[in-house]
């Protein structure tokens, strides 16, 4: 193996050149990058890579240090094309990476996994071809993520003419993996790529009882996501055609182009994202943003909530960033400080500052997403005026309506922090907490309880059944969403369909 360069960056330079090239590896390697965003403990964080090859392991704890929090650390390794690696991202204090902190992995410039909610260990497995495929050959690239019983999945790729095997589950070394340890694939993610020539093909994958949710798999040829999915049991086939990758289509200019501020994503790790998080990891975009499918069952992808940071479209709609301004006290505060400040803690800085009547909100206008067009839809409803009174008299009827759940209000010093449920319990409370301007900032958080606006969406009357076959209401969920809506509101699951309003299900 050969290592190609270490560099540590400041975060503001990182933010801007995290699309930066690198050298390419030699003959018979394959680049192995590494981005670390360490969070305000650095010296917690390690990483450890396994070579499967041979019979013997060998294992390689990475030279990535930093001396100071908040940095960012490049990291790029030569690796042996064909050979199967094991990359264990660890964290000592067996919390994973806090604040904005994150690990980004690459394998021949193409982004593979984005980690940071983890506790002691996070396992990734690979296998890559060369760095760059040959004249006119395109990339194959398979994604599983297995579940509790990895031996039952099998996989293949063969030359539909000549019905040749390409590449397989058997030749990439995970028979070296379980003759180890029958168990080690299990829930672990793996990923595979292979230069093949233009032709026919199949990508054909077999599990009996299908891979059990969260577990998933699709495949790729170059960033053409060809077949996607998990649940089904058997096998399922698909016939493609490899060849040379289209030209990009024409980016259209929109008059308003804006990602959907309170909506998320599933990311292939099968977690929803904020587009905001995709904004503060440019090397994620290049898988998440290069399909308009689903990585699992039907769930938003990033390149529809997300269009403008994936460039599905532009427009004219920009922040001034040639002006300072006053925020609580505080003079020079810039739309840079803002978007810092955002691409941090995204849910708690922009209610904070992208507020009717903030500075920010009236200088940073594509950050706080107030492009004219769209100011109808966050400035005082008709029949309100000034900066006192109750809910508004005339909500707009907008679908959907929803109160945050994941961010609280705070009350008064006694009370603390509330969620919009106990605004929502409390009729007689909402008169002085809904006022416009009130310091609780409860009539842009608790947007359908304030009367802000409404919509026709409902929870039912029906229960659900928990974990431990219990009956609950679907304000069971709402009471403790954070912990409890990750659980139970997966699409296809029974709360999404009976809890539209309180799984984010409405249409």
């Amino acid at each position: 193996s050969q290592i190609i360069m270490v560099s540590t960056l400041s975060l503001l330079v990182s933010l801007l050149s995290l699309g930066a090239a690198v050298a390419q590896c030699g003959t018979g390697t394959a680049k192995l990058t590494f981005e670390i965003m360490f969070d305000s403990n650095p010296g917690q964080t390690s990483i450890d890579l396994v070579n499967y090859a041979g019979n013997m392991l060998e294992t390689i704890t990475l030279p990535i240090s930093s001396s100071e929090g908040n940095t960012l650390v490049e990291y790029v390794r030569c690796v042996n094309t064909n050979n199967l690696y094991k990359i264990a991202v660890k964290d000592s204090a067996g919390n994973g990476m806090s604040e904005q902190g994150y690990v980004s992995i690459a394998i021949n410039d193409r982004v593979i996994a984005s980690i940071s909610d983890f506790n002691s260990e996070a396992v990734y497995y690979l296998v890559a071809d060369g760095g760059d495929c040959g004249g006119t050959e395109t990339r194959a690239v398979v994604n599983i993520r297995y579940d509790g019983l990895p031996a039952e999945t099998t996989w293949s790729i063969t030359n539909a003419d000549t019905n040749g095997l390409v590449i397989s589950q058997d030749t990439v070394g995970i028979a070296s993996v379980r003759a180890r340890n029958t168990a080690a694939l299990a829930n672990q993610f793996l990923h595979v790529d292979k230069c093949i020539p233009p032709g026919s093909y199949v990508f054909s994958i077999t599990d009996p009882n299908g891979i059990s949710s969260p577990g998933f798999y699709r495949f790729f040829n170059e960033y053409n996501l060809m077949a996607v999915g998990g649940s089904q049991s058997g096998t399922s086939s698909t016939a493609f055609t490899a060849s040379d990758t289209p030209a990009p289509t024409p980016v259209p200019t929109k008059d308003i182009c804006d990602d959907k501020q309170f909506e998320k994503f599933m990311d292939d790790e099968g977690v929803m994202q904020p587009c905001i998080w995709l904004l503060a990891r440019p090397a994620k975009q290049d898988i998440l943003c290069s399909s308009t499918n689903s990585f699992k069952n039907n769930s938003p992808n990033a390149r529809d909530v997300c269009e403008e940071t994936c460039g599905v479209c532009t427009d004219n709609c920009a922040d001034n960033n040639n002006v300072n301004f006053v925020i609580n006290g505080e003079s020079g505060r810039t739309c840079e400080w803002v978007r810092v400040r955002i691409q941090f803690n995204n849910d708690f800085w922009r209610t904070l500052l992208c507020v009717p009547g903030n500075p920010a909100w009236d200088n940073c206008k594509e950050t706080c997403e107030d492009c004219p067009e769209e100011e109808e839809v966050t400035t005082n409803s008709p029949g309100t005026t000034g900066t006192t009174g109750g809910p508004t008299p005339n909500p707009m009827l907008t679908d959907p309506c929803d109160d945050r759940t994941d961010i609280p209000i705070r009350i008064n010093n006694t009370i603390g922090d509330v969620p919009c449920r106990w605004l929502e319990t409390r009729p007689g409370e909402q008169q002085q907490y809904c006022a416009i301007g009130n310091p609780s900032n409860a009539y842009n958080i608790c947007e359908e309880t304030c009367g802000k606006c409404e919509d026709t969406c409902t929870d039912s009357d029906d229960t659900i059944m928990d974990n431990n076959d219990i009956e609950r209401p679907c304000s069971w969920l709402a009471d403790d969403p954070i912990n409890r809506r990750p659980l139970y509101c997966d699409p296809n699951t029974e709360a999404w369909d009976k809890c539209k309003e309180t799984c984010g299900n409405c249409v």
